[in-house]
């Protein structure tokens, strides 16, 4: 039975094992432990199960052994150069695996399948080659809709299959609906952009300690609502507001709310307690019944949380407050 990697001065994790018919999975965030398991189909013959990354002043290697599992299953099907394929996993006896030709290339030999049969893929390599003929050419790409503008193409002449041009807002204007690229399919035509924009604001702009809520797309009239995040307080900074709004000129009718960490005692109190310190106006997060909102961080449409994101535990000048402890409630 071999032992795994001696110690190499390029760490483990470019060394790390992956022994046939099994999948691995990281049993801690930092790389450094994998659990093994046998494909299903195939049962564990010898070998470890969970293997460590072993530093010594040497270098680092992996602890144990490789994992051996025998039985009916796979390993993963062969990768073949110039082609394209798909397997679903498991890889379990009778399981097939197709291959193609990539776009504007043709089948010389071989198979387009082949079947897991006794723990081995059976069936003849796929060959394929480039057509003798050009490919075929796109025309030019769709001019700009109103209120658009085109940025970039991925070719200047000559688009072929799988070609694109990205469009975007002209300034002033948001995305509406609609796709931000236009592709040359098959090269033949082309599919979109359908990109609609309207006239609007630019995304408000807020560090890590805010949370955000809009109503859909920045477009005039929509509004922006603003709270701080756990163990957070409002910070007074002249012109900034719970709740801001896209006025007919493209711009807030006020700058978005600043926070503050919290003092020192108010945070271990709330971490010890595993609570949640949250600032004041129970609904400064909520912009009434819109079905949904953009979240700053994650895109657009994001469903409103049904959960309150501001309690009333502090007033907005941070001046007095009240922390939930198991105890009861503490004043501060």
């Amino acid at each position: 039975m071999p032992v795994s990697t001696r110690p190499h001065p390029t760490g483990c994790k470019s060394r790390q094992p992956f022994p046939e018919r099994t999948y691995v999975m990281p049993c801690s965030n930092y790389n450094t432990c994998f659990d093994y398991y046998c494909n299903p189909g195939c049962v564990r013959v010898s070998g470890d199960t969970r293997r460590f990354c072993i530093k010594t002043s040497r270098g680092e290697y992996w602890s144990g052994y490789d994992l051996i599992c025998e039985g009916s299953c796979c390993s993963e099907p062969p990768l073949l150069t110039g082609t394209i394929s798909q397997c679903k996993y498991p890889y379990t006896e009778g399981a097939v695996a197709t291959y193609s030709c990539p776009y504007w290339h043709t089948q010389v030999s071989g198979s387009t399948t082949k079947t897991c049969s006794k723990g081995v893929w059976t069936g003849e390599d796929l060959v394929c080659k480039l057509k003798d003929e050009p490919k075929p050419v796109c025309p030019t790409p769709p001019s700009p809709a109103a209120n658009t503008t085109m940025k970039a193409c991925t070719a200047t002449s000559n688009f072929t299959n799988g070609d694109f041009c990205r469009y975007e807002c002209s300034p002033g204007y948001v995305r509406l609906s609609g796709s931000n690229y236009g592709i040359c399919s098959n090269g033949v035509s082309w599919t979109g952009p359908d990109l609609v924009c309207v006239r609007g604001c630019p995304r408000p702009q807020t560090d890590h300690s805010v949370m955000t809520y809009c109503e859909g797309p920045s477009k005039v009239g929509a509004r922006c609502a603003f709270c701080c995040r756990p163990l957070y307080l409002e910070a007074y900074v002249k012109g900034s507001r719970l709740v801001i709004t896209c006025s007919n000129n493209g711009t807030w009718t006020g700058k978005p709310l600043v926070c503050k960490r919290a003092p020192a005692k108010l945070e271990f109190a709330t971490m010890k307690d595993e609570e949640t310190l949250r600032p004041a106006r129970s609904n400064s997060c909520q912009l009434g019944p819109a079905p949904a909102r953009f979240d700053s961080s994650s895109g657009p449409h994001v469903p409103a949380p049904s959960w309150n994101q501001c309690g009333p535990e502090l007033d907005r000048a941070g001046k007095s407050w009240t922390v939930r402890t198991g105890a009861g409630v503490q004043r501060g």
